[in-house]
């Protein structure tokens, strides 16, 4: 961008030094530069597209391999609680007390191994969700970059017309209000200045020539 804009005031001073011809020469070239211009910011937004798909690719992964280890868990508390049953009926019936501590035993394990499933998926949904938010701050910069560049983009492609307007008039012996040189120069420079009033003096005097 910056280096845009150095070559911008680079042609209009060039079509200033030049005249006329040097101006409709400038208006070729900075159609160039604004072509370029715009194919950077193609590539900007292409880079800022791919960069949330992989975000979303990887939330999507995580969250996938938090379901699996949630679904693997609870495979091995019934794997414990299959177990248990089989012991107890090879064993058979050794007294009530027996069974009931089996029992409690049983629970006590599937209630552990719920309650470590429930963890990690908590704190696979608090990566997920500071993974989205990471992402949802990358995405905003992205943006307002995209539209402050696309204003820029905008401001110029009328630069050149604007300008050949104003020499137009500065040739002609025109008047030429201060809005306009702000306009396109974001107000006027001592070399500006002195450049329309040069250009303003040499219609003033063609004018009484007659």
């Amino acid at each position: 961008r910056r280096d845009s804009d150095i070559q911008a005031n680079q042609l209009a001073g060039q079509a200033a030094q030049s005249g006329g011809l040097g101006g409709y020469r400038e208006a070729i070239m900075q159609s160039e530069r604004e072509r370029n211009l715009g194919q950077r910011l193609d590539d900007i937004q292409a880079q800022g597209g791919l960069s949330g798909y992989q975000q979303a690719m990887q939330g999507i992964e995580a969250d996938r391999r938090s379901r699996q280890i949630e679904d693997e868990r609870q495979m091995m508390a019934r794997q414990q609680n299959a177990a248990l049953m089989e012991q107890r009926s090879r064993l058979g019936l050794a007294g009530l007390g027996q069974d009931m501590a089996m029992r409690g035993q049983s629970l006590d394990a599937a209630r552990m191994l719920g309650d470590l499933g429930k963890a990690d998926q908590a704190m696979a949904l608090e990566r997920l969700g500071a993974l989205g938010g990471i992402g949802e701050i990358r995405r905003g910069m992205d943006q307002r970059s995209l539209d402050m560049g696309y204003e820029d983009f905008l401001r110029q492609k009328t630069y050149p017309v604007q300008q050949l307007n104003l020499f137009s008039q500065m040739l002609q012996g025109l008047p030429v209000s201060p809005e306009q040189t702000r306009s396109l120069y974001g107000g006027p420079t001592a070399m500006q200045q002195a450049l329309g009033a040069g250009i303003g003096g040499l219609g003033l005097y063609r004018a009484l020539r007659g």
